[in-house]
């Protein structure tokens, strides 16, 4: 028997039988629940086969639905799995309800990372403006919580949407600058070195594209050379077929056979649609040595895994087929190979391609002037070339759509960017009007009456109290997001100093939280409330001799939070006398709510909600005199900080 105690490299050197039987002999379900998580990590890496099994084990234990933090890596592992198998929707799906877990229980770096791993697969299928959304909201969380390896992933990512978006300059950038770091960094890990081949593979693909073979099959090399060392198997199919056909352009046919039969055999990671290209690329080989009917069997192994697969590969399907036409018709059968280039149209029909149609009928002429047909040679001609015009005009649609998606895709960005900087402007304005001028002149003239008073105790500790304040405004003016708790804070500390300095103790104020709000994980934009609080003072409890206010912070839903601001005052058409006999008060409030609203209105810019802040004047019901004035005020809870 096994001890339970193994370290976890040591694990992974066991066959994976072993390590079933290592699970069973756990004493509970917890216990085992725990040993899963730990190991289900490096077996999707070492030993992808037997992965889908453990995860199986784990979903299905009793006790696994009573702990969040196991489902969430349950379903990031899952995600990743699917991922790794070609399975892009169901990777998707896993990974979505990771999200919504880690959104509910999870901490910054867990939501960061899952944006990170979810654009993976969205890139995979195209769907560019879904990536561009995860990969925005992890990268603005990360300005306020800097990590170096989650920077590095991020980078990865946004380097392999440039890359679809054949924008290969910049796609380079990224992925230099995210290998720089994978290959500085110390501390390995599995998931460490799938970033760095992922970005290897990138940096490859573009030196394909520049038909800079040497360089690729550097990059191609030093993967899978990295991958057998740590015993992994990720992708590791395609390195091959890459490395061969990578040969195969440098002429060096007996590397590219190597390298394609490397690819056929490989088990661990075996990808159809990578075997069936080793194939037709040996195919087409073993055509040019002149072996038309080793050439055959080959294709036929490819042609067969191409129309097995759940949609086929029509594209290569049409290659195959033509590759296999010319090789029946050097062999001289040529009424089989007519017969193969006729499927090879109607593969190429199916693939929406003029280009291959247009060299199919190359091929068709050329076969029917070989056999002195010159008038189906001629024919076929005329259709080659107007299937080239046809290409030319589908290239240039497809280039025009590919220019537009590039461009709807930078419009997007500067248009983020564009409001990221609008609203730190707005914040910056928000910040250098956030102080009335009368506060600050009636809390100074206060501490000097007590400084000439010789009440030292009084200036030393209402001065401290000032200086405070103050230097947490200056604070947050460098902080987009501060925790729900610190906004409180400062609050608390501005009513305290009007309280003491201002109103002499004829000012009451309560700042209420429900019970259900986490004021020190719930991050808030930077000091959104103190606008309204300030407003309620200078205009609603001017002139009342036993001023109140109450500050209450209530959950509206998982995105946003109510603050009520209510005072005792005079209500706002009394008020409104007020503002007439002081210009400069009015410039204020004005200057402050109003920029506070526009801070509001980009913050919930996505959300789409039309009303941020609302006014409600109150009344007694007996006299219908005005007895004060309420404010709701709609935070959009920005971001989580776990302290």
């Amino acid at each position: 028997m096994l001890k339970s105690g193994i370290d976890d490299v040591e694990l992974y050197s066991y066959d994976p039988s072993t390590v079933f039987e290592l699970v069973d002999s756990q004493r509970s379900a917890l216990q085992k629940l725990g040993f899963l998580d730990r190991i289900i990590p490096g077996f999707i890496f070492k030993f992808p086969n037997a992965a889908p099994r453990l995860l199986s084990i784990q979903y299905n234990l009793n006790c696994f639905k009573n702990f969040p933090d196991y489902q969430i890596r349950y379903y990031v592992n899952l995600g990743f799995l699917h991922n790794q198998q070609y399975s892009f929707k169901a990777s998707i799906t896993a990974y979505s309800k990771a999200r919504r877990l880690i959104e509910e229980h999870g901490d910054i770096s867990q939501v960061i990372s899952i944006n990170i791993d979810i654009a993976g697969p969205l890139i995979n299928i195209q769907s560019f403006d879904d990536a561009i959304e995860c990969l925005d909201r992890a990268k603005h969380f990360l300005q306020n919580n800097p990590n170096p390896n989650l920077q590095a992933r991020l980078l990865c990512r946004e380097g392999y949407l440039d890359l679809h978006l054949k924008k290969d300059n910049s796609a380079s950038s990224y992925f230099l600058e995210s290998e720089r770091y994978f290959l500085e960094e110390d501390a390995e890990s599995f998931m460490n070195t799938y970033f760095l081949n992922l970005v290897q593979s990138g940096l490859g693909r573009i030196a394909e594209t520049s038909s800079e073979w040497e360089k690729g099959l550097l990059y191609y090399h030093q993967i899978v050379k990295r991958l057998l060392n740590d015993g992994m198997h990720s992708r590791l199919c395609w390195h091959y077929l890459n490395i061969g056909r990578c040969y195969a352009a440098l002429d060096d046919y007996i590397q590219a056979r190597i390298y394609f039969y490397k690819t056929i055999h490989e088990e661990v990671d075996a990808s159809p649609q990578a075997q069936a290209s080793a194939y037709a690329n040996l195919g087409f080989l073993k055509n040019n040595e002149g072996d038309f009917m080793a050439a055959i069997e080959l294709y036929e192994h490819a042609e067969q895994i191409f129309r097995s697969q759940d949609s086929p590969e029509y594209f290569n399907l049409s290659n195959t087929l033509r590759w296999k036409a010319k090789a029946m018709i050097d062999l001289g059968k040529g009424e089989e190979g007519l017969s193969l280039l006729m499927d090879s149209h109607s593969a190429a029909n199916s693939a929406g391609s003029y280009k291959l149609k247009a060299e199919i009928y190359k091929d068709l002429a050329a076969y029917f002037a070989e056999q002195k047909d010159y008038k189906n040679a001629y024919e076929y001609q005329l259709l080659h070339e107007q299937n080239l015009e046809k290409h030319t005009d589908q290239y240039n649609q497809e280039f025009k759509i590919g220019l537009e998606v590039r461009y709807q895709t930078e419009q997007k960005k500067r248009e983020a960017e564009m409001l990221k900087l609008k609203a730190t402007q707005l914040q910056l304005k928000a910040l250098r009007a956030q102080m009335n001028p009368h506060f600050l002149y009636n809390a100074l003239n206060a501490i000097q009456h007590y400084i000439t008073s010789n009440e030292v105790k009084n200036a030393t500790r209402y001065l401290a109290e000032f200086a405070h304040l103050i230097r947490k405004s200056l604070e947050y003016s460098d902080q987009e997001i501060i925790s729900l708790e610190e906004e409180v804070e400062f609050l608390d500390n501005y009513l305290s100093i009007n309280q003491k300095l201002r109103f002499e103790d004829s000012l009451v104020y309560e700042i209420l939280m429900d019970d259900d709000i986490e004021e020190d994980i719930l991050g808030v934009p930077t000091m959104i409330v103190q606008p309204y609080v300030e407003n309620a003072i200078e205009h609603g409890l001017r002139s009342v001799k036993h001023g109140k206010i109450k500050v209450h912070f209530k959950m509206l839903d998982e995105d946003n939070i109510i603050c009520e601001i209510e005072d005792n005052g005079i209500g706002r058409k009394a008020a409104a006398k007020f503002i007439h006999q002081s210009g400069r008060l009015q410039a204020h409030r004005s200057m402050g709510t109003m920029i506070t609203e526009n801070r509001l209105e980009l913050l919930h810019h996505a959300r789409e909600n039309k009303i941020y802040v609302e006014t409600i004047d109150l009344f007694d019901k007996k006299t219908g005199f005005a007895t004060g004035t309420k404010v709701l005020v709609q935070i959009p809870v920005v971001e989580v900080q776990i302290k």
